[in-house]
């Protein structure tokens, strides 16, 4: 009796596929006397991003030295809002470090209008320091 071998076929081991990039935005927002932080911010979104190797970052909006009590004197905000409101955006989702650099209205009612421009619009916040999404 002969032993016929066979030989296995070799296991491929794949590679992973490539995580598709997520094209972002970043809006960042510093109260006075803070843009060494802000500057930092900007330089290196990855540091506080949840993903960094997943963003395509396109497009970084600041307001350095601004309050975020009024956002008509965030002129970036307001340059912000007008692009994705109109539809003039590149980006799939802007990335914010927490709720605060959105915003502090005293109205909370301003500022759920504010925020729930971006997702109506069909561009999603995230909220990069914070649990909930």
């Amino acid at each position: 009796m002969s032993l016929q071998t066979r030989s296995e076929p070799q296991r491929r081991i794949d590679s992973p596929e490539p995580v598709p990039l997520i094209p972002a935005a970043q809006y960042v927002r510093m109260s006075d006397g803070a843009s060494a932080v802000l500057d930092s911010r900007i330089r290196k979104p990855p540091l506080w991003s949840m993903q960094p190797s997943t963003i395509l970052w396109l497009k970084t909006y600041a307001d350095s030295g601004k309050s975020a009590v009024i956002a008509k004197n965030r002129p970036t905000l307001r340059e912000l809002l007008k692009d994705v409101v109109g539809g003039n955006t590149e980006y799939k989702a802007i990335l914010v470090y927490d709720v605060s650099r959105w915003g502090r209205f005293p109205n909370s009612v301003e500022a759920a209008h504010y925020e729930l421009l971006c997702p109506s619009s069909g561009i999603p916040l995230r909220y990069c320091a914070e649990v909930y999404q």
